[in-house]
């Protein structure tokens, strides 16, 4: 393991690595694989390998019976504190819900305890689930969960919110094949995953990419918003569904996400100030994915393509 982890540094990557708290993994438990490489009852055995072999990410998965918070908390603790007595910085990424069920205002609970937490069951390059894969959730239902009653994570400095990988020119997942997401659908997930302040992990083949996937996962105004120093959480607007979002900036500006979850075309029409903009004249505008900027009055209107959406970077200018 040392001589990939060696290999993938060498271009400029960093090395993740799957274990999980319980005496199997998940693949081990459904079947899929032999063995039981759990990390139970030997986790500073195993962190300490972590580190000889130059792993920077290592994501553990619960995969085990249903648990409480607290039991949770104990026992991702235990692999945290053995990470840290390594001495090697390594990126400590949990997921809780895999074999049991978080309460969705209970995520904070895991501040302090990993880097990031996941806030929700498996993703897949979709708009919404799929029959064949039972727990998964589609970039709408994402959405849906975030908006719902509820539903709290705080990002802090040194703990986010983890929406799950980007899916974004991934064919597949769980060995299933799925059409991947077309380009609308695409910008609708870094949209919202870069206002959510979501870590943004690339799902996708990175020797085979299409440049329309490689362009959004290098906009650099889409990753200033995600990796926004004040850690804001972004609200989603009443009454809006889910399908508009404002987060306050660092630099006093605010982001907007505004999605279109139809299956057609939609025009959209909005008052900044019903978008959560001080009352002003004139707003400057930066529409994230197509680099424009603009000075507008009063109103902001677009048209969004389905399941399409549009990412702004938005100031108050002007007397009010």
């Amino acid at each position: 393991m040392k001589a990939v982890a060696d290999f993938v540094h060498a271009r400029g990557l960093l090395f993740g690595i799957y274990a999980s708290p319980g005496e199997a993994t998940c693949a081990q438990n459904g079947g899929s694989y032999p063995g039981r490489t759990g990390s139970r009852g030997h986790e500073i055995q195993d962190a300490q390998t972590f580190a000889r072999w130059g792993v920077d990410y290592v994501k553990y998965d619960w995969c085990g019976p249903p648990a409480d918070v607290d039991e949770l908390v104990d026992s991702f603790t235990i692999m945290r504190d053995a990470l840290r007595a390594t001495g090697r910085p390594i990126l400590y990424s949990i997921n809780p819900n895999s074999g049991t069920v978080i309460p969705p205002n209970r995520y904070d609970s895991f501040t302090g305890v990993a880097t990031m937490t996941r806030v929700s069951q498996d993703l897949v390059p979709a708009w919404g689930a799929i029959d064949a894969y039972d727990t998964s959730l589609g970039i709408v239902d994402a959405l849906a969960n975030a908006a719902g009653p509820g539903f709290r994570c705080t990002p802090q400095p040194g703990f986010f919110c983890d929406y799950d990988m980007l899916v974004a020119g991934a064919p597949q997942v769980a060995g299933i094949d799925l059409p991947p997401l077309n380009t609308a659908e695409s910008r609708a997930q870094l949209a919202l995953w870069a206002e959510w302040g979501s870590p943004l992990i690339a799902g996708n083949d990175l020797t085979h990419m299409p440049e329309d996937i490689r362009a959004l996962l290098i906009n650099r105004d889409l990753l200033a918003i995600d990796q926004d120093s004040l850690r804001a959480s972004a609200t989603a607007l009443a009454g809006s569904g889910g399908t508009i979002w404002t987060r306050p900036l660092g630099d006093g500006s605010t982001a907007i996400v505004i999605v279109n979850r139809d299956d057609v075309a939609q025009p959209f029409r909005a008052a900044f100030s019903a978008l959560g903009l001080p009352k002003a004249r004139r707003f400057d505008v930066l529409d994230v994915f197509s680099g424009q900027r603009s000075v507008q009055q009063l109103t902001y209107r677009t048209s969004l393509a389905a399941h399409d959406a549009r990412l702004l970077r938005v100031r108050a200018i002007g007397d009010q």
